[in-house]
């Protein structure tokens, strides 16, 4: 009798064991299967799920790459030592791992968005971008099935291709133990499903925030949503109302609220004047400004500009068609430091996100010096605990006016407090990210905090679900 043949009793004891969820046995299973086919890169990959999913993840990744070493091309080994080493924290290594998937395997959509995912946080923008394209030239469907049993509810998540800032993450909103979720993507050049062609679900959750690039997913969106009879949120007519100078022109008038006006301009009209400061005067703008690219975040390409020898560097470095121009206000507190506050509005209610401190005026949450400051981290704990504790009084109807205003169920807003006490609101947009990937040992607070917000979205759902089975929805679709 071969070694595999004596190893194939084991073995199948090993994937019954696997099929009621018993890994810690199926491991063991699989374990003495290999010790008798120690050759098998099948059996080293069957024991290395079983590793995984008792959470021995050195077992696991010691386990997959014995597959591999036995068979470089076994497709299940490379994706399942990339999940591990994610679960690890080692995000290089699952990148490698996926990239030699799609190498065996180029139509594999399951590596080329998890790519996508990992290459942005990794700064490798334009071949995230390609991965996801890629992808979704094979599929524009992708389920993100409740592991908890039968789902508390099911959302269809609509979306349009592009980086991490084109749509909401809802994935990090929603506890996966109760939620299935189906990211539907629009794509230029490929018709929308018919309703008969989804999966069963119970609400529509357009994920498309505003930007250039994205109108055409948010028409298709728009058009999609009023096509069926499931509840919708975050209207995608809404959404196209938030781009910088639009937004300026909507929140303008609410009491409370300071949202500097802000220009849209065109290279061309920027070179084709006297001078780029007679092309400011002409839309009202005066030195000091700030200026960025139209499809800029982040931060990328955002500039203060004090003198018109500035202006000039600036357009010289930076030529995209367009730019938004918007006055520069110094927004300093008391004691020197500048603060960034982000809010989110679900369902209409202010909740405190996250605080950025900082020396430097432009201020991003990840560049603050919130993780170097004990005092800082407090401030940003008392902001979190309670919105009051840094908006009051007319502040607080600011904040409330401004979410009536924008109209959407789900939306974030980075914001401060001006010399004159009124809400300087910076952006408003849907999809600003909500996380709890801070350290917990630097960030308790953050852990404790920020999971109302996820609560909150997912009693919006609730709520928007229940008010359609009291008309006498069902959970197919319509």
């Amino acid at each position: 009798m071969s070694a595999t043949e004596q190893a194939t009793g084991p073995a199948r004891r090993g994937e019954s064991l696997a099929g009621e969820g018993r890994w810690s046995e199926a491991a063991a299973a699989f374990r003495e299967a290999v010790a008798l086919a120690p050759d098998d890169a099948v059996l080293h990959n069957n024991l290395a799920v079983a590793l995984f999913q008792s959470a021995r993840l050195d077992e696991a990744v010691v386990a997959f790459g014995r597959a591999i070493e036995l068979d470089p091309a076994h497709l299940p080994a490379h994706a399942g030592l990339a999940f591990a080493l994610i679960s690890k924290g080692d995000q290089a290594g699952a990148i490698e791992q996926f990239r030699a998937v799609v190498r065996l395997d180029p139509r594999n959509v399951q590596a080329r968005m998890a790519l996508f995912q990992l290459l942005q946080v990794a700064q490798q923008r334009d071949e995230a971008l390609a991965h996801q394209l890629a992808a979704l030239e094979v599929c524009r469907l992708f389920t993100q099935p409740c592991v908890g049993g039968a789902p508390r509810a099911t959302i269809l998540v609509l979306k349009a291709p592009g980086d991490l800032q084109t749509n909401i993450p809802l994935d990090l909103l929603f506890d996966r133990a109760h939620y299935t979720l189906h990211d539907l993507y629009f794509v230029a050049g490929h018709a929308a499903p018919a309703q008969g062609e989804l999966p069963p679900y119970d609400v529509v959750f357009n994920a498309i925030s505003e930007s250039e690039r994205a109108l055409p997913a948010l028409a298709a969106a728009e058009a999609f949503t009023a096509a069926q009879s499931k509840p919708a949120l975050n209207d995608p007519a809404r959404v196209r109302r938030l781009s910088r100078d639009g937004a300026a022109r909507l929140f303008a008038d609410i009491p409370g609220c300071h949202f500097p006006p802000t220009a849209r301009l065109t290279r061309t009209e920027l070179l084709a004047a006297s001078s780029p400061l007679d092309a400011l005067r002409s839309r009202g703008m005066a030195l000091p400004v700030v200026i960025r690219p139209i499809e800029s975040h982040a931060g990328v390409d955002l500039a203060r500009i004090e003198t018109a020898g500035e202006l000039a560097d600036y357009l010289a470095r930076v030529e995209p068609p367009g730019y938004y121009v918007a006055p520069f206000v110094d927004y300093r507190s008391p004691d020197g430091f500048y603060r960034k506050y982000r809010v989110m509005f679900v369902d209409g209610v202010p909740y405190p996100c996250h605080l950025a401190i900082s020396e430097r005026w432009m201020i991003h949450y990840l560049n603050a010096d919130t993780p170097n400051f004990v005092w800082m981290r407090a401030e940003e704990e008392r902001f979190l605990a309670d919105l009051s504790n840094v908006f009051t009084g007319a502040a607080v109807d600011a904040l409330r006016a401004i979410a009536a205003r924008c109209g959407l169920d789900y939306a974030g807003m980075d914001c401060t407090l001006d010399a004159e006490g009124r809400v300087l609101v910076f952006e408003i947009d849907a999809a600003m990210l909500v996380h709890l990937w801070d350290p917990i040992e630097i960030y308790p607070y953050k852990h404790r905090y920020v999971p109302r917000i996820f609560r909150a979205v997912e009693a919006l759902v609730d709520r928007r679900i229940g008010r359609s089975a009291a008309a006498g929805a069902t959970t197919a679709n319509d």
